[in-house]
């Protein structure tokens, strides 16, 4: 990617709309006030204007006071943060927040590190497309930067991309307590599911979506007493599609993915940071994961 080559990240101007090239409500971005409900709280906020990503190259070679450089690791490209939703955005939105940002590497870039991280790393991969389940990469909890620096030499790029989503959270300092790469292919499903929002360490999640080919869904669902309601949005996912969903979005919509012809590959981020845990306070805010009322076994395999 060229040095100093600016680029926008695009975001719905509705809150009713089509959202991430699907229908639904997932993307309630917008430039004019957003009112949210909870109870009898209600958050006014302001969202940002359209976030740029600049990129240019860099090098991680380390050089000495001659001038001679040692190569230390691969040459990757260091990029500025976009803006992200706030913290109450996040937490008091009652359905998921989506918009789509352009990723600093390629799709193909993306996929070799995949496949590098199966050859060099097959402990932290779990092998479940005999499951009817995307492959997944666990690549554990991240609390500081060291925390994924044995990963900076197999998969530098995908290391990057995360690292600038979190930058981009400005008003919290975001801990991860589980950091997943999943690989879906053709017949790959994650029924109908809440995350399990442990508040101690898991209050809001993140998924960017790194390549696709083929066609498959990310869907959502009203959660009932008893069982799920209609569908609230079905999208296609594309590469560069981010969506952030928090705690209130959790209690009140179950979610599912799969995907039917080719491949896609998602960087899965579970968070929580402190600022998130006072904002879910001040609030009043538990987790309602009610899966126990509605979920069985057929979701795991049912389109």
């Amino acid at each position: 990617m060229p040095g100093g080559m600016t680029l926008a990240a695009t975001r719905s101007n509705s809150t009713s709309g089509k959202t991430l090239s699907g229908r639904g409500p997932v993307a309630t971005r917008s430039r004019s006030l957003s009112t949210v409900g909870v109870g009898k709280r209600i958050v006014a906020a302001r969202l940002p204007r359209s976030p740029q990503l600049h990129a240019h190259n860099t090098t991680t070679q380390s050089e000495s006071h001659s001038g001679s450089a040692k190569a230390s690791m691969p040459v990757i490209r260091a990029f500025n943060p976009i803006s992200l939703p706030s913290v109450e955005q996040i937490a008091l939105a009652s359905c998921a927040t989506g918009l789509s940002v352009p990723l600093p590497y390629t799709s193909e870039e993306y996929c070799n590190e995949v496949a590098t991280l199966r050859c060099e790393t097959p402990q932290i991969v779990w092998d479940r497309q005999h499951n009817g389940k995307p492959d997944k990469v666990a690549l554990g909890p991240y609390m500081g930067s060291s925390d994924w620096d044995k990963y900076r030499i197999v998969c530098p790029k995908i290391v990057d991309t995360a690292e600038a989503v979190l930058r981009s959270l400005h008003d919290q300092h975001v801990q991860v307590a589980f950091g997943d790469v999943l690989d879906y292919r053709g017949g790959s499903l994650l029924g109908w599911h809440q995350d399990s929002m442990d508040l101690s360490r898991h209050t809001f999640t993140i998924v960017l979506t790194l390549y696709t080919e083929g066609e498959g869904r990310f869907e959502w669902r009203r959660i009932g007493d008893s069982s799920l309601g209609d569908v609230v949005s079905s999208a296609q996912p594309a590469r560069g599609d981010l969506v952030i969903h928090g705690l209130l979005c959790n209690n009140l919509l179950a979610h599912r993915a799969f995907w039917d012809t080719g491949r896609r590959l998602t960087l899965v981020l579970f968070c929580r940071s402190d600022s998130m845990t006072e904002c879910l306070r001040e609030h009043g805010m538990l987790s309602q994961i009610t899966m126990r009322n509605w979920w069985s076994k057929d979701m795991e395999t049912q389109r």
